[in-house]
Order: structure tokens, then sequence, then C-alpha cells
């Protein structure tokens, strides 16, 4: 069976969903999640200030991060282009302009792009160097294997393409070649594929659907290793420990037994033992092994979108990443109409979304260019204030700095030494009775949290000089 357009459009919408829902919590730990937003988050937030001590993690409550933004150009693959460019270029070319063009002013600025990776950083200071370019220099040679990347895969099943596997594979080459990150992404569009004609079914055979999903992963591996085994030896890769499949094998059974805490405490310990060196402690971490492997359960076991995205967001870690694989595959589980409301409407970038995908002309991709500049620019403005009342926190400190150095005739006191270059926390400027004040309550609380977590992080550093 054929999806419609109507039947494909919640995978990216979905997608862009999770994303945003997840931006404003991205690497953060899971207890901390709650503790920065003063309870259990269960969409967008209506407050967007998380963190009055660093403006740059704040975000537009509904604004996509880098991966919707790439998610949105990876659409111009079926754009026209009158300079004859290969489609991933396209991509690759919307993505630059993004950024600043081919000579931005500052190596550090990425124009319009928000909270880059390490991967996309590398692709785009790439693309500036190579630009004009020829035919390979689009594509990003990167060792990484986050979890992010492996969301293309529901591009080429949104556009109803025929060969999702190749697309998926050089979709991801823009910044992931290794074999995880590559079979993650055509992991994401089989199990996209296999849901839909299930679209709206109160019930599906999980287990049934898994098993298939892990055949087809396991054939896309061996065309994968046969296409690219002579170019990761140039490279200098060692062949992985163990492959996607490997993590997607137990699905099936934990699919029976239906257990969110069984599938973690699995797919955490499977990690731990082909990569060691990552820590993983929790599913939602941004490894392709555990957090791709987590959102493919999610979407599979879940019985409603927004609970899953009430789990997620509450799961800390790569809420981006595992988000938007999560939603978008809700998305063609449950259709248009398993997407509350609030969310669709509340995310920026859903209508403009939905119109390219029905119509990907010139004037749509124009509008999303505009849209994004206009986001950034408005995220930027939200921050500001917050940036001037950190510097003046830092000139009163200084200030204070320069009178006790001329008061001990130029030498700098033992008691101020530490003050240098760190305001103080504006708890301790509270006068007598103001604790009572709701707004220096959330103060005194957030002093509390940060107290709290600079001691666990001191613990953990002690036991590792221990242990080392």
């Amino acid at each position: 069976m054929t999806a419609t357009l109507e039947q494909r459009q919640p995978l990216l919408v979905g997608a862009l969903v999770g994303d945003a829902v997840g931006f404003p919590f991205q690497g953060l730990r899971k207890g901390h999640v709650q503790q920065v937003a003063e309870g259990r988050p269960e969409g967008f937030l209506a407050d967007p200030i998380l963190f009055p001590d660093k403006p740059d993690k704040n975000h537009l409550p509904g604004l996509h991060s880098s991966l919707g933004q790439r998610l949105l150009a990876s659409l111009a693959i079926v754009r026209e282009d009158e300079m004859g460019r290969d489609p991933v270029a396209r991509v690759g070319a919307m993505l630059l302009e993004l950024s600043g063009g081919a000579e931005p002013v500052d190596d550090h600025d990425f124009g319009a792009l928000r909270a880059l990776g390490r991967p996309m950083r590398n692709a785009v200071k790439k693309w500036r160097e190579n630009y004009p370019w020829d035919e390979t220099d689009w594509f990003n040679s990167g060792d990484s294997e986050g979890v992010g990347p492996c969301a293309v895969g529901l591009i080429p099943v949104a556009l109803g393409m025929d060969d999702t596997t190749d697309w998926c594979i050089r979709l991801t080459r823009l910044t992931h070649f290794r074999l995880l990150p590559l079979a993650g992404a055509c992991a994401v569009a089989e199990c996209a594929k296999l849901l839909l004609p299930h679209q709206g079914d109160k019930r599906i055979d999980g287990p049934g659907i898994a098993k298939e999903l892990l055949e087809r992963v396991r054939e896309i591996e061996t065309r994968l290793i046969d296409s690219f085994a002579s170019e990761w030896n140039d490279l200098g890769w060692r062949e992985p420990a163990v492959s996607l499949s490997h993590f997607l094998e137990p699905l099936g059974s934990l699919l029976v037994e239906h257990s969110d805490d069984l599938a973690a405490s699995t797919i955490v310990r499977a990690a731990k033992e082909s990569a060691p060196r990552l820590e993983v402690t929790h599913p939602q971490h941004g490894y392709v092994g555990a957090g791709l492997t987590w959102a493919i359960w999610k979407a599979l076991s879940s019985e409603s979108m927004p609970r899953t995205v009430e789990d997620v967001l509450n799961g800390g870690g790569e809420t981006c990443g595992v988000g938007a694989v999560t939603m978008g595959l809700l998305g063609a589980r449950f259709g248009t109409a398993g997407i509350p409301v609030e969310l669709s409407t509340g995310c920026k970038a859903a209508d403009v979304c939905k119109r390219i995908l029905a119509n990907p002309n010139e004037t749509h991709f124009a509008e999303l260019m505009t849209s994004e500049s206009r986001w950034t620019a408005e995220e930027e403005a939200m921050r500001a204030p917050i940036r001037e009342k950190l510097e003046k926190a830092r000139m009163i400190a200084a200030a204070r700095q320069k009178l006790n150095e001329s008061k001990s005739g130029g030498k700098k006191a033992a008691s101020t030494a530490s003050s240098i270059d760190v305001p103080p926390p504006e708890h301790l400027w509270l006068k007598p009775g103001e604790e009572e004040d709701p707004k220096k309550k959330k103060l005194l609380k957030e002093a509390r949290g940060r107290r709290r977590i600079d001691w666990k992080e001191d613990r953990r550093k002690k036991q590792r000089d221990t242990t080392d």
C-alpha cells in the first residue's frame, strides 16, 4: 500500500515536535530535568528561562534545534536546482546559507544555525573551505556515532521516495559515516515503513514488527559493509565491536514483557559491553546503540504520544535526538490525530513543514529560510537581558575587587581572590524577610540545587581520582 501525503506528513511534524520539546533539556541529567523545570515537564515550557546564569542554554518554547533545521533542509532533495547540483548538495547549500555563507566574518559564527554539535560544526567548516563543491566535498568523514542524524531516515519516507536506503546513507553522510549511524538512519526508515500500514490502529503486533525490522537491518548492514569497508579501512577505522542488529535483537522479547525498566537495563548493559569508553548510564545516551534502540522501543511500546513525550523529556540525556526519532515514528503509527494539538500548534516549524511537504516550491523554501533567521534573532533577543544582568554583576564584582586591592596597597586579599570573574550569587543579595517572596524562594531553590549538583560533581571527581 502506498502511503498518502496525509499519512506521511505526521512523520516529520512529529519529529520536529520531539526535537523542539526536548531542546530545553538537551544534555541534562535525568534528575536535573525536574530540578530546573521545578516539576515534571509534560510539553512546551511556559517560562523559557531555565538557566538564569547561562544565557545560551535558554531556548524559545517550540523552537527546534539544529537537528530540526537539518531535517527541514533535507527536504531540499526534491527542490528544483538551476545550478544542477546533486540533491544532497542542495541540503548542504541550505545549511551553509543558514550558517552565514561560504565566507563568514568569524569562524565561530554559525549564523542562524542553533546549538550545533561537533559533527555539524566540522561539516559546515569543511563546506566553507571547499566551496564551490566537487562531487563528494559535502560528505563528512567524521567518526561520531551519535543518535541524532538517524532521524534523517524519516525524510525519504515522508517524501514517499522509493530507494529509502540509498537516500538514508547519502543524507547521513553529511555528518556521519560510521556503520552504526548509517544503519541507524536506515532502521528508522524501515521502522516507519512498517508502521505506516497500521496507522491509527489501537493495537499493533510489536514483537512481529521488531522481528521484521531486525531482518531488514541485518540485510542493510551487509550492504553497508560491502559498500564502505575499503573506505573505512582507508580512514583507519577498525570494524565496530557490534552492529546495530546486536542491539535490536532483544526488542521482540522485550515487547512481550512490556517493561520500561527491563528494556532500559537491557539496552544500557548492551551499550556498556560494546562501548565501555562512553560510560553509558541511561538509555537516552547519545550513542546510537543505546539512544536509537530506546527510541524504537518507546515507539513500539507506547500507548499514546503525550505520555511518551513526558517520558522522553524526563529521561534527560539526548532529548533532541531521541525525541525526534521517537515522535517521528509515533507520527507514523498514530497519524495526525495522535499528535496533541497543543504540541503541533506550539511547534514553530510545523506549519511551514506541512507547506513544503505539500508543495516544495521556491516560495516555501524562501519562507523557511526567512523564518529560521527570524526565530534565531528572537531567541537571541530573549537572551539579551540575561547577558546584561550577568555583565552588570561582573562589573560590580570587578569594582569591589579593585576597591579591596586599593585598600590593601595593591595586594590581592585572599578573601576576595576567588571573586575575580565570578559574580556574587543572587540569593546572597537578599535582605532579611525577602525569603518569603515567591520569586526569592525560587532563587534560593535554584541555589540549593546548584550546590547539590556541585557537591555530586565534586564527589564523582574524587571517586575517579581514587580509582585512577
